[in-house]
């Protein structure tokens, strides 16, 4: 297609003899850029035309919306590059996105921090929660409309996509506990200060989450973020709506809990803060997450 041509001018980029599709990367790039803009421009937007009481909920709808579209693209890495290039290309995306889209939250998990030092109410912790799983599930119309430019066969592919299938790999129980395990140990490391420097701690927050995702995702997706998971995978072929909610919101938010006790049991006072700006942008992004 022509936007093909525009995006690596002539033929200095060289594509596969057989598909003719540009390089892998370049794609995801394309995937990632144009879903940055998109809904950066809609944050920015909703400030100016919506009322400034409803900024906060605008904020973390949209900022969702960007975080759990970008898994979708993550699949086209990871099918190329493995892992590895998965890790390079999740985290430095991560800290970048964070670094120009600051405001607001975009985990269920972080409001529920919120609600366990009894900063906001049952109501507000619910209200807001079912704002960023709207944005969540919006997030499949976002990527469908990306993968709509055709850049790289593998969008076509997944635009086309009609059945997806669960990331769920192991039992329930086992799925539970792992998730439970990885999202209290990220919560309690989410309170510590590893770095003077606040880059430099963010990022390796972030570099801890996305390890876990490389370490996770063949056995449940590993995703530490409910919405996200409900998002790629809900109704997916292969497990239950139970056993969905059990693995990616139960065990979650048990997690999200039980990382915050041990905060307060396990003190390390020069490794304390309250920081949440890490939380939670990676997600599996499998290929074969198509709707």
């Amino acid at each position: 297609m022509w936007w093909k041509d525009i995006l690596i001018g002539t033929t200095w980029i060289a594509r596969d003899e057989q598909t003719h599709d540009i390089p892998a990367i370049l794609a995801a790039i394309f995937f990632y850029v144009v879903s940055f803009i998109i809904c950066y421009v809609t944050f920015r937007i909703t400030k100016l035309i919506l009322p400034e009481s409803i900024h906060s909920l605008t904020t973390e709808f949209v900022k969702t919306l960007l975080v759990c579209t970008y898994p979708y693209g993550h699949g086209l890495v990871r099918y190329h590059y493995g892992n590895i290039g998965y890790f390079f290309t999740a985290v430095p995306l991560v800290v970048l996105t964070l670094s120009l889209f600051p405001q607001g939250l975009c985990s269920p998990l972080s409001i529920f921090v919120l609600f366990l030092k009894g900063q906001i109410s049952l109501f507000n912790l619910i209200f807001r929660t079912v704002i960023q799983t709207l944005g969540a599930f919006t997030s499949y119309k976002l990527a469908m409309f990306v993968w709509s430019f055709g850049v790289h066969s593998e969008h076509t592919k997944q635009f086309h996509a009609t059945l997806c299938q669960t990331d769920l790999n192991v039992t329930v129980q086992v799925g539970f506990l792992l998730e439970l395990l990885c999202v209290a140990f990220d919560t309690w490391l989410g309170f510590k200060k590893l770095s003077k420097s606040d880059l430099v701690d963010s990022t390796i927050k972030i570099a801890n989450s996305t390890l876990m995702v490389c370490l996770g995702v063949h056995l449940t997706g590993m995703y530490l973020h409910p919405a996200m998971a409900s998002a790629l995978t809900y109704s997916c072929q292969g497990s239950s709506a139970f056993d969905h909610i059990a693995v990616y919101w139960v065990s979650a938010f048990i997690g999200c809990y039980l990382g915050y006790i041990l905060h307060h049991k396990i003190k390390i006072t020069r490794m304390d803060t309250h920081d949440l700006r890490h939380r939670k942008m990676n997600g599996s992004g499998d290929t074969k997450k198509s709707k």
